[in-house]
């Protein structure tokens, strides 16, 4: 979708309607790329996990209903394939989005919070020039 207003009104009940985030916020609820942190709740104060991030990013580029599929086999000593996120924690892996957190053996750390540097890292990695279908692909 277009940028949103930077001073528009959310459904998010704890999101202040005209805040400074506000707009944007509301955007990525009608996008699809997130639905809250509970009903109606957004939490905008609260920090997001790197496998909260692995969903945003890719839910941002391959829009709302993408759900990347599990490889055979699994990446990270701490992201089971029951984990919640794996599929998209896996796909940020295999689009060089992420290298992980650590290694020996290497991890993912989806617990921990991102800091800005590694928002960084995983916006850059995933907006270059990849083609839809490049980054979108089950």
């Amino acid at each position: 979708s277009n940028w949103a207003s930077a001073d528009g009104n959310t459904a998010f009940t704890d999101v202040v309607d005209g805040s400074l985030f506000a707009g944007h916020i509301e955007a990525m609820r009608t996008d699809g790329i997130t639905s809250g942190c509970g009903p109606l709740l957004y939490c905008p104060e609260s920090e997001v996990s790197r496998a909260q991030m692995a969903v945003f990013v890719l839910r941002a580029r391959c829009g709302a209903g993408y759900s990347p599929s599990l490889p055979g086999t699994q990446t990270f000593a701490d992201v089971p394939h029951s984990h919640p996120f794996a599929n998209f924690i896996e796909k940020m892996y295999a689009l060089g989005i992420t290298g992980g957190c650590a290694t020996g053996p290497l991890r993912f750390c989806p617990g921990s919070n991102v800091t800005r540097g590694q928002m960084a890292t995983f916006i850059e990695r995933a907006y270059p020039f990849i083609t839809p279908s490049e980054a979108c692909s089950p």
